[in-house]
């Protein structure tokens, strides 16, 4: 009987703990971001603030990076062996749609220049569209005051820029539950293709 309970209790705390991640989202900040390849960064430190809200409002977790610290993480891990063509064959704009974050601040100001005037005015025009088309999407309440990008171009004879970013996104946790399900089904069914093409080819030299 006591084994019982003990095993009603566990089932009971698994799920209240996977209610509660269902029920979760997680905010990420962006502060003080600064990158450039004409002029050298001699502002603050930029932060990362990462935490896992009940319902979008009632903080559980949180966590505070400043570029020191991702320095050192960078510096111990392997991030620059990441292959990118291996992340975008994984994620299409599908997944990332299906993710539907919600951009709730954003502070840009973005300067970027290549070698020819013309290219650099098209791209300069470019960013600004795609950021207008995208913002509806990702924006649930509008407010003037907590959207604010600049897009503007460098004449420098060469390719170059400036960003300077302060941003904060939310996502809820089963979104990203959800992101995951279809990667796991994806490697599954494409691991059962593989394996039907070994015995096709098999086959074949009988």
């Amino acid at each position: 009987m006591i084994l019982v309970l003990i095993f009603l209790c566990i089932i009971i705390i698994l799920f209240l703990f996977f209610l509660v991640l269902l029920l979760s989202s997680i905010k990420l900040e962006i502060k003080d971001f600064e990158l450039s390849n004409i002029t050298e960064i001699t502002t603050k430190d930029y932060m990362i603030k990462m935490s896992i809200n009940l319902f979008g409002k009632i903080k559980i977790f949180s966590i505070k990076l400043n570029s020191n610290k991702l320095k050192k993480i960078y510096s111990k891990s392997k991030l620059e062996k990441i292959n990118l063509k291996e992340i975008k064959e994984i994620f299409t704009v599908e997944d990332i749609k299906n993710l539907k974050l919600e951009l709730m601040y954003l502070n840009v100001k973005l300067k970027i220049g290549l070698e020819d005037v013309i290219l650099t005015s098209s791209l300069v025009f470019i960013i600004s569209t795609a950021i207008s088309i995208l913002l509806p999407h990702i924006i649930k309440i509008y407010n003037s005051e907590n959207y604010k990008y600049e897009i503007l171009p460098l004449y420098v004879n060469k390719n170059s820029y400036y960003i300077k970013l302060h941003c904060i996104i939310q996502l809820k946790i089963v979104h990203i539950i959800n992101i995951i399900y279809i990667y796991l089904k994806k490697g599954r069914s494409d691991k059962y293709e593989r394996a039907s093409n070994r015995r096709s080819y098999e086959h074949s030299y009988e």
